[in-house]
């Protein structure tokens, strides 16, 4: 049996996994979604102290409180949730057998999640919104979701604390020393964001490829908790 933590991207809480997460209990395994510092039920409007450290922060709480009974506790992130899953990782040594990375962003010691000309965009954006990054609703487009998933997603989305974004990771152990894979989104894009290819080849990443948009435990949960279950095992 496996314990898996779902960390869940920009904008959401541990609303995003409730399609996926009866569907690894049905296999036999438990399943803990999470909600970040600052999103969902934990938004109250402020925001100033919530950084990358605290959603590391939380993510390591989480692996404690899955992995107290004993079992192999298996990390999965999605999206944003890639950069605190690696730097919570990083201090979790021997506590996580396993890294499931769901079209995220991953990087190395000292990047930031808006490290890019797209990012230097997102941060003014930031910034005229008083320090948070609202959700896009033009991100949902052509992903694969029916009118009342975007109705969903108006309402129970909220605002990404900015300093999660524009923080870098503080990584000491490197990106290899847990079993990780990445799973692709084909309907996001066709290929493999080069820099996430080139980590996957140095760390010895295993890559999979699944045809979805670019949330799949909200438009196809059955073939992303099979992928789940396959990387797991």
């Amino acid at each position: 049996m496996a314990h898996f933590v779902l960390v869940p991207g920009a904008w959401l809480g541990s609303w995003a996994w409730e399609r996926v997460v009866p569907l690894l209990e049905e296999a036999g395994h438990t399943a803990h979604p999470v909600t970040l510092a600052g999103l969902a039920e934990r938004s109250d409007g402020a925001v100033g102290g919530v950084d990358l450290d605290a959603h590391a922060d939380d993510i390591v709480a989480a692996v404690d409180a899955a992995g107290a009974d004993g079992g192999e506790v298996v990390v999965v992130s999605h999206s944003y949730s890639g950069m605190p899953v690696l730097q919570a990782v990083d201090r979790l040594d021997g506590q996580v057998a396993r890294v499931v990375h769901i079209d995220s962003a991953v990087a190395e010691d000292g990047q930031a999640f808006l490290d890019s000309d797209w990012g230097q965009q997102q941060r003014e954006v930031i910034d005229r919104a008083g320090g948070v990054w609202p959700p896009d609703p033009d991100q949902f487009e052509g992903q694969g979701f029916s009118d009342a998933d975007r109705d969903t997603l108006s309402r129970r989305c909220t605002p990404q604390p900015g300093a999660t974004l524009t923080q870098p990771l503080h990584l000491q152990r490197g990106l290899g020393a847990v079993p990780t894979a990445y799973v692709h989104c084909l309907q996001d894009s066709a290929e493999l964001d080069p820099d996430v290819a080139d980590l996957a080849r140095r760390h010895g990443w295993q890559v999979r490829d699944l045809d979805s948009g670019h949330w799949p435990m909200l438009t196809t949960p059955r073939m992303l908790a099979e992928a789940l279950l396959h990387t797991a095992s």
